[in-house]
């Protein structure tokens, strides 16, 4: 009986023809760049890579606190049900460790940072849109006026 073509003697060549199949190729990766990539650094160039830098301070005041995953998640779960008691929302406090302590402390040092910071960029953004409108304003009053006395005639 003739061996069927798809069938090779050799036996790495059907391990060969797996990693062919599985491997992609090169177009994959150029339209990945282009419909993917490309996108994603312009999206962040146009908000001044803001969401980047915010997530990179993120990350590593949980990298500081030197917790596992679990444990932050545990926390977060006994912190958020310490919130709900019979007569409503009372915080009361849970008894905490000193890596969650530090913790903490750091969140409210960043969450400060990022108000001074919203605060201090609120400010700019004013100063700066009233400069931008009053140079717009001012580039019309320079215009000559324009009258259009061709009305229709009833």
């Amino acid at each position: 009986m003739p061996e069927p073509e798809h069938y090779s003697h050799h036996p790495a060549s059907a391990h060969l023809e797996e990693e062919e199949q599985a491997a992609p190729s090169v177009l994959f990766f150029i339209l990945a760049f282009i419909l993917d990539t490309i996108p994603r650094q312009v999206y962040l160039n146009f908000l001044l890579r803001l969401p980047y830098m915010y997530f990179y301070r993120v990350t590593r005041i949980f990298e500081e606190a030197q917790l596992r995953m679990s444990e932050i998640e545990r926390m977060a779960i006994e912190a958020s049900g310490a919130w709900k008691s019979a007569t409503g929302w009372d915080f009361q406090p849970i008894v905490t460790s000193t890596p969650y302590e530090n913790l903490q402390k750091s969140w409210d040092a960043f969450i400060n940072d990022l108000l001074r910071e919203w605060k201090t960029l609120n400010i700019v953004s004013v100063l700066l849109l009233s400069f931008v409108l009053h140079h717009i304003h001012s580039a019309f009053l320079t215009l000559p006026p324009q009258r259009n006395f061709d009305y229709p005639a009833n």
